[in-house]
């Protein structure tokens, strides 16, 4: 063979192997399918080597012949089931056909269990629990296990079922069965995990991406919604001083309270996105947990004695609470959604905001620990809804919030070494209760 020649059938070689490769192994096809073609691959193979061991150890020719049976119809369906893109089919023609069928036929013309096909019957188990879903994959499953387990026991029973090997080449057929089975379980397997790593990567990716999308959206969004809250807020202003125009005034009202209300969204959009990153606890530093909530309850006394539900807040803070270690401005955050979701569903109503210290257990915590709880007099919840409250993006069954307040409180208690509960009766109102652990250390 010349070297131009040589050359060619190189170059071709390589076109074919890169076009079967970007055919049947490209990451475009689904998990299952890139399984089955590579078992697929390797099944023609091993079945033509198996041919040609069994036809050089002098085996009937039933056996050679269903070797390269099931290399040919293992090329055809590979072909068939890439060519249509619809591999469930043949996903259970395979179970059926080779699992069900031929498996067992290999099985009493090549040496019965005394050969290496009962590691083809493993290796045809994990397959059938691989390629097949539900309800399928335990049927098949139970059937095929039961299948080669009924074949066992009929060629151990009637030995004149099946045609033996030569006693010299049970060994020899064992061993290469054995190892065979166990390289392909493990490249599957090997291949599983490397698709399932693929998998994770790429979800992290698209995780982290989404985060950053929340994080540009809700701080470039934060910017104008501002600007249209305060001339909004402006507008009102000027407006309560002309004469007035009947529903002007509640006009301007309406657009900064939905103004507020999708500042609101935006802000703890961008709060989840900081839970998803991990940086949502910045700098935790020693805090008068009292301090903390006067501060929270202050900026929000106005809304809450102002608004249409005209609430009264009271605070009962005890005397000389320990001071613990928090990330301040994530506290009054959890205040403040806990003190805004009880106004929201408190009308003409008494809110409550307190602190204690405690110790013992409280809760699931155990030490000393302030106990903030914020209580009111509103409709309360069911107790289906509280086991759901916290959930992110859940919403009470009148359709107000965002479903993420709560989320966003749960999240923060958490990462201070918390925990956040709530006590709840339809018609008699809900008291959630924050306990934060009281770092000994400061003391």
């Amino acid at each position: 063979m010349t070297d131009t020649t040589a050359s060619a059938v190189n170059g071709y070689m390589k076109k074919m192997l890169k076009r079967i490769i970007n055919t049947y192994f490209t990451e475009n096809l689904d998990f299952r399918a890139r399984i089955f073609n590579i078992l697929g691959f390797l099944g023609i193979s091993l079945g033509i080597f198996f041919a040609l061991f069994s036809f050089s150890i002098g085996a009937s020719i039933m056996l050679v012949g269903a070797n390269l049976l099931a290399s040919a119809g293992g090329a055809f369906m590979i072909w068939c089931a890439n060519r249509s893109g619809n591999f469930k089919p043949f996903f259970l023609i395979t179970v059926i056909g080779v699992f069900f069928i031929l498996f067992p036929i290999m099985f009493f013309s090549g040496g019965g269990y005394q050969s290496g096909m009962p590691s083809f019957f493993i290796f045809a188990v994990v397959f059938t629990v691989i390629m097949l879903e539900g309800n399928r994959r335990a049927v098949f499953t139970i059937l095929e296990i039961l299948l080669y387990l009924g074949c066992c026991l009929v060629a151990y029973y009637f030995p004149q079922t099946v045609i033996a090997l030569d006693p010299n080449d049970v060994a020899l057929d064992t061993i290469i069965g054995c190892i065979i089975a166990a390289i392909v379980l493990a490249f599957a397997i090997w291949q599983h995990l490397v698709i399932y790593d693929h998998k994770q990567k790429q979800l992290e990716h698209f995780d982290r991406k989404r985060s950053e999308l929340f994080a540009n959206i809700s701080h470039e969004m934060k910017t104008p919604l501002s600007v249209i809250s305060a001339y909004a807020q402006l507008l009102k202003n000027k407006l309560e001083l002309l004469p007035k125009t009947e529903g002007t005034v509640e006009n301007a009202m309406l657009i900064i309270s939905e103004a507020n209300r999708l500042g609101l969204i935006v802000s703890q959009v961008l709060e989840l996105a900081r839970i998803q990153e991990g940086n949502m606890i910045k700098d935790m530093t020693p805090c008068h947990i009292g301090e903390i909530i006067s501060e929270a309850v202050s900026a929000h006394f106005t809304s809450a004695s102002e608004s249409n539900n005209h609430n009264r807040i009271d605070l009962k803070i005890d005397d000389d609470l320990p001071m613990i270690l928090a990330d301040a401005p994530r506290i009054i955050q959890l205040v403040v959604n806990l003190l805004t979701n009880a106004i929201r569903h408190t009308k003409d109503g008494i809110i409550t905001v307190s602190a204690s210290g405690q110790s013992g257990s409280v809760g699931q915590k155990k030490g000393k620990h302030i106990v903030l709880s914020v209580k009111d007099t509103g409709r309360g919840i069911t107790k289906e809804e509280t086991e759901m409250i916290f959930d992110r993006w859940y919403t009470s069954t009148d359709g107000t919030g965002t479903g993420l307040g709560l989320y966003i409180c749960k999240h923060i208690a958490e990462a201070h070494g918390g925990e956040i509960t709530i006590e709840s009766e339809p018609g008699k109102g809900s008291c959630f209760k924050v306990i934060l652990p009281v770092n000994t250390s400061l003391y």
